[in-house]
């Protein structure tokens, strides 16, 4: 039987929990959280004064773990080979019982983007046999990150984390049958015929027999298809200016937190757009950009609240000189991949309020 026909939910994030799993770094994972034990050490030595805590740690690293966390939480010996246990560990449940569960999904590393995460997939397994409570398992490819559940019964996520096509690329395709069955379910007890409607601007593209008699076009309206063999127009551009520009020497900080020293003298431009506009900070240090006389200029430092600075020292460009965020050519698609996010986020990000609108006929 599944959790739903035991009537299992997964608790809301606001609901009261028991304690907290942390996963100690792991040597070899391809993450950098490895060079931070002390800063996990202080990090579950105060969480302990609030609850209980669990370590849990690769039998390599079960000694020191034990040694520097054992005066203030439990350490368990469980293979994994990932330190990210928020994404990874099992999504527990329960039901009006009070009976505890756990479903352990399939994990693959974000998307096979780490190859270094092979016996954290069955970190989930040990963890359950250890707390002693059921495991329930699916094939569903997931981040536990990814997703959000209100406490009964629904749960929130991205069409971009869950049908990827380096996750669950036949997820959709699930989701029509299931949504087939339902309806003509539903129907069968009506005296009428309603109209159906499934497909989003992915499934409008992709999914032509899920068109029945509506669909709903929402990215696909601004030029965006979520399908890299279809090349919509995008018909949005996000324009600023030059405010200022000034030369920096080698050793002088650029943006909060002194995020960027210059390795030599650099000319940095200034543009009066931020995060509060809804440009936001996972832009910074390098990994966003904005063209200015058609090239390409890094954002330097930190994303400001007003502002962001782009590197210009190999960029002839003066004071008042436009500046394009993404336009029909620099698109948003392109800005994002940089980023590690997606269009969607920063289109329905820019503010309204602050940024202002000029339609182009």
């Amino acid at each position: 039987m599944t959790p739903y026909e035991k009537n299992f939910k997964v608790p809301g994030r606001f609901e009261d929990h028991e304690c907290t799993f942390i996963t100690w770094p792991c040597k070899d994972s391809d993450l950098e959280i490895f060079n931070y034990e002390n800063e996990i050490v202080i990090f579950a030595e105060k969480l302990s004064k609030f609850e209980k805590v669990v370590v849990i740690a690769d039998p390599s690293n079960f000694e020191k773990a034990f040694k520097k966390c054992k005066h203030f939480a439990l350490i368990w010996s469980i293979p994994t080979d990932f330190s990210w246990i928020r994404d990874n560990g099992p999504i527990f449940i329960k039901n009006d019982k009070a009976e505890v569960a756990g479903v352990h999904f399939k994990f693959n590393g974000w998307g096979n983007k780490f190859e270094k995460c092979e016996s954290v997939k069955e970190m989930p397994k040990y963890l359950l046999e250890k707390l002693n409570i059921k495991r329930f398992t699916s094939d569903l490819i997931l981040e536990g990150g990814g997703v959000s559940f209100d406490g009964k019964g629904t749960m929130i996520t991205t069409e971009q984390m869950l049908m990827n096509k380096n996750r669950n690329a036949n997820f959709s395709k699930k989701q029509i049958e299931l949504f087939n069955i339902m309806s003509s379910n539903i129907i069968s007890k009506l005296e009428y015929t309603p109209m159906l409607h499934i497909c989003n601007t992915s499934g409008l593209i992709n999914f032509s027999e899920a068109h029945y008699d509506m669909v709903r076009s929402g990215i696909g309206l601004y030029g965006f298809s979520g399908n890299p063999k279809i090349k919509l127009s995008p018909v949005h551009r996000l324009k600023s200016v030059i405010s200022q520009i000034h030369t920096i020497n080698k050793n002088e900080s650029v943006g909060y937190n002194r995020s960027h020293f210059s390795q030599e003298n650099e000319k940095i431009a200034t543009i009066p757009i931020g995060h509060a506009d809804g440009i936001t900070r996972i832009f910074g240090n390098k990994k966003g950009f904005v063209f200015i006389n058609g090239q390409k200029a890094f954002i330097t430092g930190n994303v400001c609240m007003d502002a962001i600075m782009v590197d210009v020292s190999n960029i002839k460009c003066k004071e008042g000189d436009q500046v394009i965020i993404f336009d029909e050519v620099h698109t948003a698609e392109d800005l994002c991949s940089s980023a590690g996010t997606i269009s969607y986020e920063l289109i329905s990000g820019i503010s309204g309020n602050r940024i202002p609108r000029h339609i182009v006929e």
